[in-house]
């Protein structure tokens, strides 16, 4: 809490003359709680913080600002492991062995996390659970994550006015803003503003099955909603999506779908690729989200779609070549208040090569330690493309028409040569275009050398 104190510094008995401990200029207070109960197979979690702040106007001493939040966050995860472990005793754990000296306060933590509620013995039943536990840690964890935050706050609101505990942390129903006689009667001071954003969320690890690995599945949901006093509404609503496009009735058709990464590692070892080959890997990489905007009854919408990588494959040969190759694809889709689609696109690629092929001789010299001639040559050839194009369709049309395309492409090979530690050479060339509908073509080539000469005494 700070306050007006600093103005009695010269003058101490002023305070006592005046009756006055200070003038508060402000406030913050708050409030946490969290709650995680031990259950290993869900482990949940519970937050709650709430805060309060109240700041005194510069320009008027008799109103301030109130401001309050209020965000209750639950979570868990769930492991089907953990929980089928509460019933019997899995195969691939073995019997318990006798305890080593010093060890006995782990065996106490870890029996209380193992405690079972029942011991299943049928042995039919614990074949089927054992199986099915193996399935569960294959596909490992399940996280849930919920939230629920509110926001306010209210200008105009008389000094004399002090909530109570209950209203400055728990209290949602924004009564003062209700209440007449908490606000000054100059209504052109008085405003308020809301937000209440839901969030929920629920994802995986991923897992991976041999040489095939599936990253984190992710899948989102958020609700936000903003009320000004002058009752203008905002609603925002946004999820995890798939679209598939615009159907004929120029409608946008899709899914709620979750995020992925796919990731395919050590092809190499396939019979008739690891005889060329002593790295491949293959990756692919999903985001999407649909946004619907509601602003005082007016509702518009963004989709987005984006594959990055769409495909991208890294190799390293046997004779120590190395390929990069990667491939993306993105797309986002407007649609207005009123009629009317924007169509924005994307198409991009980007790749290398390179090759170093390293050698030299010894040279045996009695006056001079060895003479070490290394010869080293490496080639690197990198390219990208890009192609974005803009589409259009106008309220009422039947098709889009593209009203902005732009091309970009560049070649860039180098040769790095090094001879001993004493001279190293480079040179380097690029070749590169662009092309957009208003300038059409335009193509740039460049290049150099570079020697570097190093003298030691």
């Amino acid at each position: 809490q700070n306050n007006n104190l600093d103005a009695y510094q010269f003058n101490k008995l002023k305070i006592i003359e005046d009756h006055t401990f200070g003038k508060k200029t402000n406030r913050n207070e708050k409030f946490s709680i969290t709650f995680m109960p031990d259950m290993n197979w869900l482990k949940p979690k519970v937050n709650f913080n709430s805060s309060y702040a109240w700041t005194r106007s510069t320009s008027i001493d008799s109103i301030a600002e109130l401001r309050f939040s209020q965000k209750i966050a639950p979570a868990f995860r769930f492991s089907a492991a953990a929980f089928l472990e509460k019933f019997f005793t899995p195969s691939n754990q073995g019997k318990s062995s006798k305890s080593r000296p010093g060890s006995s306060r782990n065996k106490n933590s870890r029996s209380k996390k193992n405690i079972k509620w029942m011991e299943i013995e049928n042995p039919t039943i614990v074949k089927i659970l054992d199986r099915i536990h193996s399935v569960a840690k294959f596909f490992g964890d399940l996280s849930v994550d919920y939230s629920n935050d509110n926001s306010s706050s209210f200008n105009g609101i008389l000094t004399n006015y002090n909530p109570d505990f209950y209203d400055k942390f728990f209290d949602t129903s924004n009564k003062i803003y209700n209440d007449s006689s908490f606000v000054t009667q100059d209504l052109s001071r008085v405003s308020s503003n809301f937000t209440n954003t839901i969030n929920f969320k629920i994802q995986t690890n991923g897992f991976s099955f041999g040489k095939f690995n599936i990253g984190r599945l992710s899948f989102s949901n958020k609700n936000v909603e903003k009320v000004s006093s002058t009752n203008d509404t905002t609603i925002t609503l946004s999820q995890s999506y798939l679209p598939f496009g615009i159907n004929k009735n120029l409608e946008i058709a899709g899914v709620p779908f979750p995020d992925y990464d796919i990731s395919i590692q050590q092809l190499n070892t396939i019979p008739f690729i690891k005889d060329i080959f002593k790295s491949i890997s293959v990756n692919h990489k999903f985001t999407g989200s649909k946004e619907i905007n509601i602003n005082d009854g007016e509702e518009s919408s963004v989709y987005k779609i984006n594959f990055s990588p769409l495909i991208g494959i890294n190799t390293t040969t046997k004779n120590n070549i190395k390929f990069s190759l990667s491939g993306s694809f993105s797309q986002t889709i407007k649609d207005s208040y009123g009629g009317g689609m924007d169509r924005d696109n994307s198409l991009s690629s980007n790749s290398s090569i390179k090759y170093t092929k390293k050698g030299g001789l010894e040279i045996p010299i009695f006056f001079f330690r060895d003479l070490d001639l290394q010869n080293d040559v490496s080639f690197n050839l990198a390219s990208s493309y890009n192609y974005t194009w803009k589409e259009v369709l106008l309220s009422g049309g039947e098709d889009f028409t593209v009203n902005d395309e732009r091309i970009d492409f560049s070649i860039k090979p180098d040769i790095k040569y090094k001879f001993s530690n004493f001279v190293d050479f480079s040179i380097n060339y690029i070749y590169s275009g662009n092309y957009s509908l208003q300038n059409k073509w335009r193509f740039e080539r460049g290049g150099g050398f570079a020697v570097v000469i190093k003298l030691r005494g």
